[in-house]
């Protein structure tokens, strides 16, 4: 879902307005009482305005991937990073001669053609950087290249900027543009070594450890007698009260031993 923002409303007010003007022209053409023409116009603006929406969201709903595609591209991305490089080369050149004539050569894959295609794996836990990037150009005889692909997990936002600074094209793919765009397509996948947990779910017991740390007493007792202070000026002072008495109980609480401020220690050997 697309967060609503100033920036996103003044692109709607500005599309209805546009939309409002050029139906207002030809409705004062054609129709006689300003008054029908101009509730016509802000109608027929709205109505096109839903149905451009109506149709984008169709259009990113078919793009957008499922839940199941998207668990497939964390653990995707998680197993590359734990791969070895040669093993993730290896990978590459396969998905490559699925349909290609294609070949390793040092740290990346070449898809041989007139014009050679070059596949630059750089599956990392950090992003790739402008100064890696011009690394891994400078790295390649890029003679008679067509195309420098370079894969990656992630990469920082101003990278893509500089791309137009070398002679010859240079393509950056984050780790779900290469399921999207060469892995789903050659139906070609790796096999998923690092699953990604699902987080669990938070227990009853987790709650109660937060609620009644030890840590929490001081802040229970200075909220307690806070309350307790502002009792005095108040006419309903027995709500205050029994507020401040229930934040006493639960700095109480946050002092005794319960099994929720105890840690079970692991048995390594067993």
């Amino acid at each position: 879902m697309r967060k609503f923002s100033i920036i996103l409303l003044i692109d709607y007010i500005l599309k209805f307005f546009l939309l409002f003007f050029i139906n207002l022209i030809w409705c004062l053409y054609f129709i006689t009482p300003k008054w029908l023409s101009l509730i016509i116009a802000i109608i027929s603006a709205s109505l096109i305005l839903f149905l451009f929406k109506i149709i984008n969201n169709k259009k990113t709903l078919k793009n957008k991937p499922k839940l199941a595609e998207i668990k497939h591209m964390e653990d995707i991305k998680n197993t590359f990073i734990y791969m070895s490089s040669n093993k993730i080369l290896s990978f590459f050149e396969n998905l490559a001669k699925s349909k290609h004539e294609a070949f390793i050569l040092n740290d990346y894959v070449v898809i041989k053609k007139d014009f050679p295609i070059i596949l630059f794996p750089y599956f990392k836990n950090k992003s790739l950087d402008i100064d890696k990037l011009i690394e891994i150009v400078n790295s390649i005889n890029l003679d008679n290249i067509k195309k420098l692909i370079v894969l990656c997990n992630t990469h920082e936002n101003n990278l893509l900027a500089c791309l137009e600074n070398f002679n010859t094209k240079v393509i950056v793919l984050d780790y779900k543009q290469t399921y999207m765009q060469l892995l789903k397509p050659y139906e070609f996948f790796p096999e998923i070594l690092i699953r990604e947990k699902p987080k669990a779910k938070t227990t009853i017991n987790q709650i109660l450890c937060y609620a009644f740390n030890k840590k929490r007493t001081r802040g229970y007792i200075v909220s307690s007698l806070f309350i307790l202070f502002a009792s005095y000026f108040t006419i309903y002072r027995i709500y205050y009260l029994i507020f401040s008495t229930i934040l006493l109980v639960f700095a109480i609480l946050c002092r005794f031993e319960f099994k929720f401020n105890k840690i079970d220690s692991e048995q390594l050997m067993n």
